[in-house]
Formats: C-alpha cells, structure tokens, sequence
C-alpha cells in the first residue's frame, strides 16, 4: 500500500496530467457524455486505447477546409415511420400485458421526441415534444363530453407531464442573456447582440406556432375541463411565450435602427 506521501503524488501526477491534456478531448468528452450519455468511465477506457487516440488525435489534427468529406445526416424516420407505427398496431401486440405495451411505448415514443428536439437544436430552435398519446386530441374540440371523460388517464398523466418539462423549456429560452460573451472575456460587436435577439425572438416565436396547434390547443382544453391544476401554468407559460416574442421583436428594431444610424 502506498503511504500518504505516495499517494499525493501520484495524485498530484494524475493533476498534472489532467492539466496538460488536449482540451479538445475533454470538449468531445463532454459533448459525448450529454449526447450519448455512456455509462460512467466508458469514454475514458475507451479514449485510452491506443486505436482510439490515434483516431481522435486525426480527426482533431485534421483542418477544418480539407474535403470534400462525408456527412453523417441524423433522421428521425426509424424511430417515427417504422417503430411507433408499429406499436399502434392492436395486431402486433394482442398477447402483450397492458403495462408492457405502455412501457415500450413510452420508451419508443421518449427516445424519438428525444432525437426530435436535439434535431431542433442544432438548428437554434426549442421543440416541444408532444406527449404519447396526444394524437387523440387532434380532434378534442369536436368531442363530446363523454369521450373525454373516457380518455386513459395515462394520457393526461403524459400530458401534465408535458407542461412541466415545456414549462422548463420556456424558461430556458427566457432566461438567456446577451451579456453571456462578455462574461466569457470575449469582445462582441452590436451585431452580435443584434443576431442574438433575432434568434431569441425567432425561437419564441416557434414555440408559439408549436402552441397554437390543434392538437395543444386540444390537451389545454382537457386539462381546463378537468380542472387540472397544470392548466393555470400552461396558461402562464403561454403568456409568457407571447410576452417575450412581443419584447424580442421590440428589441431587434430597436437594435437595427441603433445600428442603421451609426
């Protein structure tokens, strides 16, 4: 067994080594734990051979103008067009228990809102994933009473549910700040802060067309009649959304004006 002296050397060793690694692989190593989220020490043993840090080392060694070079283009469609539909399928699931199908359901149908809104992303927009089985309120504005009485009270469990997680989501976008380069040490320009409230202000406004949808404006309906207590924060966040998109817009011609007269 080491002593106290060995061992805070070795740690000291460990820290320096930490310090002097590439801090483009802790970047990827970073990016890869959100995205992928690998079981704990995957990345590192699998970083540590010599195959992959060869590879690594290429790939980030490799100039950004070299090319042309292949892209990997994500799609949604196996998890929507082949696994969902699947499932919806009453034939494909007769000898299922009833909490079984429900499992894989969510599970299917969590996996592909989950690609859906890193897809949205990417392209600096905020997506709402629809909960599992809101395609039964596409036309809850023309159902009677007692048909939404008879709704599965799994499905507006998943919809409150959806509230929260959409609730979170708006702040998100709500709460971000210009300032964030300058706190960085950075030295942005007035167009940067313009391109910032344009983008803010374009993503709120996404979030609300995504709000006005028959089949949202059918889940608040369900969840006033039934008196829900998420409905009164889905009416929030709703103003919220309209508020902010009203602000944003008020801000970029404020800004492009500033900018026009210098």
């Amino acid at each position: 067994m080491p002593n106290a002296e060995e061992r805070a050397a070795l740690a000291a060793a460990n820290a320096d080594e930490e310090a002097g690694a590439d801090p483009r692989l802790r970047l990827l190593g970073t990016f890869v734990a959100q995205s992928l989220r690998p079981a704990a020490g995957a990345w590192e043993r699998c970083a540590g051979t010599a195959e992959a840090e060869q590879l690594l080392q290429a790939f980030l060694r490799r100039a950004a103008t070299e090319g042309p070079w292949p892209l990997l283009v994500v799609r949604p469609a196996p998890g929507g067009l082949v696994v969902l539909p699947v499932l919806a399928n009453e034939k494909n699931r007769l000898d299922w228990p009833h909490m079984v199908y429900q499992d894989v359901r969510q599970q299917a149908h969590s996996l592909h809102c989950d690609l859906l809104v890193i897809l949205e992303q990417v392209k600096g927009k905020t997506l709402l994933p629809l909960p599992a089985g809101s395609e039964e309120m596409e036309f809850a504005d023309s159902k009677s009473e007692t048909v939404l009485d008879s709704i599965d009270k799994s499905v507006i469990y998943a919809i409150e549910s959806a509230v929260i997680k959409w609730s979170y989501q708006v702040q998100v976008v709500l709460k971000r700040e210009s300032s964030q380069p300058l706190l960085q040490g950075e030295n942005p320009t007035p167009k940067v802060e313009l391109e910032f409230w344009k983008s803010r202000y374009e993503d709120l406004k996404f979030i609300y067309h995504q709000l006005r949808t028959i089949k949202v404006r059918g889940m608040a309906r369900l969840l006033d009649k039934l008196q829900s207590s998420y409905f009164p924060a889905f009416k929030a966040m709703y103003r919220e959304v309209v508020t902010g998109e009203d602000q944003q817009k008020f801000s970029q011609i404020c800004l492009t004006q500033i900018i026009i007269e210098r």
